[in-house]
C-alpha cells in the first residue's frame, strides 16, 4: 500500500485527545525506629491508602496484599486481608482504618502520617493509652510511642486505628473523665456505674483486640442521674474499653475487671 501527498486530508477538523483527571487523595503511614527517624534514615515499614472515584471500598485486584518482614511490619486490615496499598472509592464520616503492627524490635518508635486531599478530619487512636491525636489534613503528623514487651496491650497488633470523624475527637474535650465517671474501677463484681451523662447515651464495650462485647439493654438501669450496668458475667478478668457517646460527646474509658 502506497500513500502519496495528495492522499492527505488537510481540511479535516483535528480530534481532541484528552484524559479525564482522577482526583487522588492519599494517606501514607510510615513506621520509624525513633533514633533512625531523628537521623533521617529510612522507615522500617510503610502503608499507603489511595482514595479516588474509580476504586472500590472492597478488597480487589487493585489493592496490594502485604508481604510481611521478619522485622517490623505495619499493614492496613480490611475484611480480614492485610494490605500494603489499599485503593478506596471514598472516605466517609465515621470510617475507621484498622492498622496492624507487629514484630517490634525496639522500644521507641515514631509514626509519620501524611494526608493529602482528604476533607474529613482524621485522628490516630492509640488503644493502649486510650488517646486521640488530631492529624494534619494536608501535611504530616509525627506520633511518638513506646513499646513495653512486658505489657500485652503495649505490643497489641491492633493498638492503632485511624478514625475519620466530623465530631471532634480530643482528649481534652471528649475524653471527659472529669464529667463522665465510670466506677468502681477496677470492679470485681461485673457491675459499673456511670455518672455525668447529659443525654441518652450509646455504649460500646470492646476488649483490647478491638472485638465488640454486646451489652444487654436489660442489664442497664437508672439510679437518679446515674446508670448502673451489669456487665456480661462471662467476661474474664482483664482490661476493656468502654466508649460512651452522649450529646455529641465521645468519652472513652478503660475498665479493669478483677
Amino acid at each position: 500500500m502506497t500513500f502519496e501527498e495528495n492522499n492527505k486530508e488537510v481540511n479535516q477538523q483535528a480530534l481532541n485527545i484528552f484524559s479525564v483527571p482522577i482526583n487522588n487523595s492519599r494517606l501514607k503511614i510510615q513506621l520509624f525506629e525513633s533514633t533512625e527517624f531523628a537521623q533521617g534514615s529510612r522507615e522500617r515499614d510503610a502503608v499507603i491508602l489511595n482514595v479516588n472515584a474509580t476504586s472500590s471500598n472492597l478488597v480487589n485486584s487493585r489493592d496490594a496484599l502485604k508481604f510481611t518482614n521478619i522485622d517490623e511490619n505495619i499493614s492496613i486490615k480490611n475484611a480480614g486481608q492485610l494490605l500494603s496499598i489499599e485503593n478506596r472509592q471514598s472516605i466517609q464520616d465515621g470510617d475507621n482504618i484498622d492498622l496492624i503492627a507487629t514484630n517490634y524490635r525496639s522500644s521507641q518508635y515514631d509514626l509519620n502520617i501524611s494526608i493529602e486531599g482528604i476533607i474529613i478530619p482524621a485522628y490516630l487512636f492509640d488503644s493502649f493509652l486510650n488517646s486521640y491525636t488530631a492529624l494534619s489534613s494536608n501535611g504530616s503528623t509525627t506520633y511518638s510511642f513506646t513499646i513495653d514487651s512486658s505489657i500485652p496491650e503495649s505490643v497489641n497488633e491492633n493498638r492503632f486505628q485511624i478514625k475519620f470523624s466530623n465530631v471532634t475527637l480530643s482528649n481534652d474535650n471528649f475524653n471527659l473523665v472529669n464529667e463522665i465517671s465510670v466506677y468502681p474501677n477496677p470492679t470485681d463484681d461485673h457491675t459499673i456505674h456511670i455518672s455525668g451523662l447529659k443525654d441518652e447515651a450509646n455504649f460500646k464495650l470492646s476488649n483490647m483486640l478491638g472485638q465488640e462485647i454486646k451489652i444487654d439493654p436489660q442489664s442497664i438501669s437508672s439510679i437518679g442521674n446515674t446508670l448502673k450496668i451489669n456487665l456480661p458475667i462471662t467476661l474474664k478478668k482483664g482490661t476493656y474499653i468502654m466508649n460512651i457517646m452522649d450529646a455529641n460527646r465521645l468519652s472513652s474509658h478503660k475498665i479493669i475487671l478483677d
